[in-house]
C-alpha cells in the first residue's frame, strides 16, 4: 500500500475520532475534534502532494482518496446537521451530489477510464473544509463559553458558508457531468 493511500485511510479513521470527539461535552472534546480535522484537512492535501511529487499513484489510491474525503465531509456535514448547526436539506442535497459523483467515478474506473478532478471540484473541497473549520471553531468557543460564539453573526457564518459549499457543490457537480458526459457514456 502506498504512503498517499496510508494518508487516506488515516483520514477515514480521523473522521470518526472527530466525530466522537464533536458528540462529547466540554471544550477539550472539541479542541481535540478540531485538531484532528485539521490534521485530516492536511492529509487530505499531502496525499496528493505526495501521489504527484514521487509519482506514487495505485488503482487503490484512485478509489479510496476520494472516498475518504467524502468519508470526512458527510459524516462532519451529517454530524452538525444532527446537532442542528446545519440546515438538513443542504446536507441530503450535498450528500446526494457527493454519492452520485462518487458512483460515477468509480464506474468509470472500472472501465479503465479515470475522471480527474476538475479546478472547481477542488474549490468545492475548499470551501467544504473552510465552512467545516469555522463550524469547529465556533463550536469551540461555545463549549469556552466565549460570547462571541453565542452572537447571531455566527449563525450567519455558518449559514453564508454553507449556502456557498452547497451552490460550490452543485455547480461543480454539473460540471463534473457537462465535461465527462461522453466519457461516462462511451467508457467500457
Amino acid at each position: 500500500m502506498t504512503f498517499p493511500t496510508q494518508l487516506s485511510l488515516l483520514r477515514v479513521v480521523l473522521t470518526f475520532v472527530i466525530i466522537t470527539f464533536t458528540l462529547q461535552h466540554g471544550w477539550v472534546a472539541k479542541a481535540v475534534a478540531l485538531a484532528c480535522f485539521m490534521i485530516a484537512s492536511f492529509t487530505d492535501w499531502l496525499d496528493g502532494w505526495v501521489a504527484r511529487r514521487y509519482k506514487i499513484t495505485s488503482k487503490t489510491g484512485a478509489i479510496v482518496d476520494p472516498i475518504a474525503d467524502k468519508i470526512l465531509v458527510l459524516g462532519l456535514l451529517l454530524t452538525f446537521a444532527y446537532l442542528q448547526l446545519v440546515p438538513a436539506w443542504m446536507v441530503w442535497t450535498i450528500f446526494v451530489r457527493e454519492v452520485v459523483v462518487t458512483i460515477a467515478r468509480m464506474v468509470a474506473l472500472s472501465r479503465g477510464t479515470v475522471l480527474a478532478a476538475e479546478r472547481l471540484g477542488k474549490q468545492k473541497t475548499v470551501m467544504q473544509l473552510a465552512t467545516l473549520e469555522a463550524i469547529f471553531i465556533i463550536l469551540l468557543g461555545q463549549a469556552w463559553g466565549a460570547d462571541w460564539a453565542y452572537q447571531s453573526w455566527t449563525e450567519t457564518l455558518i449559514l453564508t458558508g454553507m449556502v456557498a459549499t452547497l451552490a460550490l457543490t452543485l455547480s461543480s457537480g454539473l460540471s463534473f457531468f457537462l465535461n465527462n458526459g461522453k466519457a461516462l457514456l462511451s467508457s467500457r
